[in-house]
């Protein structure tokens, strides 16, 4: 097994897991809260996606359905 934290820091791990937690498995919300956490950090002047930049791209595909 890899060692998840070599690969990763606790806050890409923490976007990850939030991402796999609300994606339902369809692909499709998967590609849109990806795309909206990029967007997310992007707006926040962040080098990578966080936990953050995952909660607010969660917040807002799930208002916005």
């Amino acid at each position: 097994m890899i060692d998840e934290s070599y690969l990763l820091d606790h806050g890409e791990l923490d976007a990850i897991r939030m991402l796999t937690n609300y994606d339902r498995g369809l692909p499709r919300w998967v590609n849109n809260i990806a795309w909206q956490s990029l967007i997310a950090a992007f707006t926040q002047e962040k080098g990578i996606v966080d936990e953050s930049s995952a909660r607010l791209a969660i917040t807002e595909t799930h208002t916005s359905e």
